[in-house]
């Protein structure tokens, strides 16, 4: 099955053009095809994900530093789509030790995990997506690789050293092999840990006869050509370097079927054979898409079970295309991935004013990338932390589109030759089908999704459930409040499923929510929140951990900066603060009126309170409860109906007991003296009441009332270097054994405007590597690294 990450829900689309329920005429089919594609892809963009670490290898009492970008699958510029990003720490086991939710701006958005203590030595995965991309398989996921190292706890190296399993695995190209037709048939060997091995195979029939010989041109992977026979099974003798023999099978013989082949080696052309044994068969068509943007879609009649299909290399986008053919019942029967290198490199080129440095001296970085949005971190090199080798160039053109990882990927990029150009082709040779099932998606209907994007910030999701049946429950009216003297508050009715959505724009930090229904109606619904991460996880390689023992010296090293780290910089390191973008204001933005009580004579009542100069608000009873009136201001006369009544930016359905209330709790009350609209509701008029805390004060929630704590969008925590800049600062007493030198999400580096990256070397010499990357504003991704030496 092939594993291509092309985006389903225009897959979904393009099956429903080309089913034959439209009548689409046969010569008009490609114009229509291309025209309605493009409307399409206009209306429903699709995402990747790429975050840049400070570094990939941690002890336990360190901060992992990242910035997250989030660009458009289509053009690779930086999307404005949604704006919260997820990331998670994963153990070996798909557990997460850690999540964040990032907010963006613009695509962009940075953040950190403090690795505790509680982590145990091992590998871990880094993942992220956002909730639009949850709408895809996890192979659409970033992921990244890190290792931790707790240097606190014990740890039994296995006493012999595994290597893991080894298999191979066979990819015919287009899919399937076929009696009769030449098929060209790609093959990879890896171990269990998905490192490429190294090895030499026979390619055998049922008989036991051999055919050919074969070995990988490079990382793992090569092919060979050869013609299956009638009633023939094949199966292949391998013996890897190293380990012990084999066998592995190739994919079943079909009798009948289609086989396609595409030679790259033509110059500015790429040709695309395709033949089949199929009697009587009408127009074959070829689709051809380059990251969800239709190239080519076009149809021919075969001649004794063969046609050619002929493509400039011109019209195809850069990164990878998926060739696809579809027979005359429009069933796709053929499909492969080509890969076009970019025409630019991606490469920035910055530099420091100098190669070596003594201690606590300052750096300089220069360099010139056009105003694009960059991210930076400079980090020492030693035997446990060799070069990251990720980087966002090779993921977004490569990467991103292939599901599961890509071994080495910078191999492919940077020293681009005959040799890498045929590895590439074997790399995506060895996809092979899809990972999904056409006809199972061939439909008319307009796709649907589960997850929205995230337009305007976090969206708190959940379910309304009746407490006497435990069933989903539709058409009931929620409430979410995040109690404080910064009032967020959302609302939402529930859909036909019960589900609910409450749209928490600048929600950050760890708070106390509270959902509830509208118990002055019914008390007998209760609202479940629903864990926002996703639960679906791709199967990784078993990828054996050992502790680094060969580098006790170094590991030691690494453990004292830690320590030193935490004992004299902690404080800085764990102070946080908000976006400087984020509006704090109410949800209702400005009160028309706002009372400080302190301002007042204090009554012992609420009644009194409101009677005696709450203006525009009356109080009255109705029988034995309590009634508010607001005034319409704008109208000039009362409401009909109660104002939405709120304690520290909870509902309060319950007026009777609120008036009950110890009014010396109160600090201030605010008055809207007008409706206000929120989503589908309306109000007549808001009376928030503000304790001095924010925290209710003591004040009892309906017993229906849910109270959850919730980690809203991730605080931010600023990166602190040491400023030497003067002699006294320079003499400090206090040891500075920092191995990751700088950090910057929002780095600058112009060379027109002598904008530049300052920071200052620590007390710890060796070799540093400068790593920045990023995104330019057409598009590009942009990869740029240099080192440093620190001698004492």
């Amino acid at each position: 099955m092939l594993t291509t990450k092309i985006r389903l829900s225009s897959v979904i689309f393009l099956l429903a053009v080309l089913s034959g329920g439209k009548g689409m005429a046969q010569n008009d089919a490609p114009g229509e095809l291309k025209a309605q594609w493009i409307h399409y892809r206009s209306t429903h963009p699709d995402e990747k994900v790429f975050v840049h670490t400070d570094k990939d290898f941690y002890l336990a009492g360190e901060i992992c530093w990242f910035k997250y970008y989030d660009v458009s699958a289509q053009t690779h510029k930086l999307a404005d789509v949604s704006k919260v990003g997820y990331v998670e720490i994963l153990d070996v086991t798909n557990k997460p030790v850690l999540q964040a939710k990032i907010g963006l701006n613009e695509g962009g958005g940075s953040g950190s995990f403090y690795l505790p203590f509680t982590l145990a030595s091992g590998k871990y995965t880094l993942r992220a997506y956002t909730n639009w991309m949850k709408n895809t398989p996890a192979e659409f996921f970033f992921e990244k690789p890190l290792t931790v190292i707790n240097t606190r706890e014990g740890y039994t190296p296995p006493s012999v050293e595994r290597t893991g399993a080894v298999s191979v695995h066979f990819f015919p190209e287009g899919g399937n092999l076929v009696t009769g037709l030449a098929s060209t048939v790609a093959f990879k060997g890896v171990n269990a840990g998905g490192i490429p091995i190294d090895f030499t195979g026979i390619l055998l029939d049922d008989k036991g006869d051999t055919l050919l010989r074969f070995s990988p041109l490079t990382m793992g992977m090569g092919h060979f050509t050869f013609t299956p026979a009638t009633g023939r099974s094949y199966r292949a003798y391998i013996q890897p370097a190293g380990a012990s023999p084999l066998t592995a099978d190739l994919p079943s013989v079909f009798q009948e079927g289609y086989v396609m082949h595409v030679d790259t080696a033509m110059g500015d052309k790429i040709q695309i054979d395709v033949n089949t044994n199929k009697p009587g068969e009408g127009m074959l068509y070829l689709l051809v898409q380059t990251r969800g943007s239709l190239k080519i879609a076009e149809g021919k009649a075969p001649a004794n079970g063969h046609v050619t299909f002929g493509i400039d290399k011109a019209t195809l986008g850069e990164g990878i295309s998926q060739l696809t053919i579809f027979n005359s019942e429009r069933q796709p029967v053929c499909e492969r991935l080509y890969f076009k290198y970019p025409a630019d490199p991606g490469r920035l080129s910055i530099s420091t004013d100098r190669p070596v440095y003594g201690s606590r001296a300052p750096v300089m970085v220069k360099g010139s990338s056009g105003g694009a949005n960059l991210s930076m971190a400079v980090y020492k090199l030693d035997s446990l932390q060799p070069m990251d080798q990720s980087n966002i160039y090779s993921y977004l053109w490569l990467d991103a589109d292939i599901a599961g990882p890509v071994y080495s990927p910078g191999y492919y990029f940077d020293r681009v030759g005959p040799e890498t150009v045929a590895a590439m082709d074997n790399l995506l040779l060895t996809q092979g089908w899809r990972r999904f099932r056409w006809q199972d998606i061939m439909t008319d209907k307009a796709p649907s999704f589960t997850y929205v994007p995230e337009y305007r910030g976090h969206i708190i999701t959940g379910k309304m459930v009746d407490v006497r049946t435990g069933a989903p429950t539709k058409d009931i009216n929620g409430y979410l409040s995040v109690p404080g003297k910064w009032t967020q508050f959302a609302t939402c009715t529930s859909d036909s499923n019960g589900a609910v959505a409450f749209d928490m724009k600048n929600m950050y930090g760890s708070s106390e929510i509270i959902v509830q229904a509208n118990t002055a109606y019914d008390s007998a619904y209760r609202i479940e929140i629903a864990d926002p991460f996703s639960e679906v996880y791709p199967t990784h390689p078993d990828d054996s951990f050992a502790l680094p023992l060969r580098s006790p010296v170094t590991l030691t090293e690494h453990s004292v900066s830690m320590q030193v780290q935490n004992a004299y910089y902690a404080k800085q390191a764990q102070q946080f603060y908000l976006p400087a973008a984020v509006d704090t204001t109410p949800f209702y933005s400005h009160p028309d009126l706002t009372y400080k009580l302190d301002d007042y004579t204090r009554f012992t009542t609420m009644e009194e309170v409101l009677r005696e100069y709450v203006q525009l608000v009356n109080v009255s009873r109705r029988g034995e409860h309590f009634h508010l009136w607001a005034f319409d201001a704008p109208a000039g006369v009362p409401f009909d109906d109660d104002p939405l009544l709120l304690l520290d930016g909870v509902p309060i359905f319950n007026t009777d007991q609120l008036m009950k209330y110890d009014p010396f709790k109160i600090q201030k009350v605010d008055v809207l003296t007008r409706r206000y609209f929120l989503g589908d509701d309306s109000f007549t008029g808001i009376l928030n009441w503000v304790t001095y805390k924010g925290d209710l004060s003591g004040y009892q929630l309906d017993p229906h009332a849910t109270a959850i704590d919730y980690e809203g969008l991730q605080k931010q925590r600023e990166f602190y270097s040491p400023d030497y800049a003067t002699d006294a600062q320079k003499a400090s007493r206090l040891p500075d054994f920092r191995n990751v030198l700088y950090w910057n999400p929002n780095v600058h580096l112009e060379q027109a405007d002598k904008n530049q990256a300052d920071f200052y070397t620590s007390d710890l010499p060796g070799k540093y590597v400068i790593v920045v990357q990023g995104i330019s504003k057409e598009g590009k991704p942009l990869y740029g690294m240099t080192t440093l030496d620190v001698q004492k």
